[in-house]
């Protein structure tokens, strides 16, 4: 008699405006490995530049013979 009691609000009920739980949860995980590898990348640029600048600085400590 209760299953049957559920039926008929079940016709009246209408969908959360909110986005479920599980797609929250995977945008935000998105956006964070998105930020993570940008921070990698910028990491990385950073590190190439400064090597580069330590052989230009060595380069120029060399003089030519």
């Amino acid at each position: 008699m209760f299953i049957a009691a559920l039926f008929p609000g079940a016709k009246r009920w209408t969908q959360s405006k909110c986005a479920p739980a599980d797609e929250w949860r995977n945008k935000l995980w998105q956006t964070h490995m998105t930020e993570y590898y940008a921070a990698i990348r910028k990491n990385e640029i950073q590190i190439q530049a400064t090597l580069w600048m330590k052989l230009e600085n060595a380069l120029h400590g060399i003089s030519p013979r």
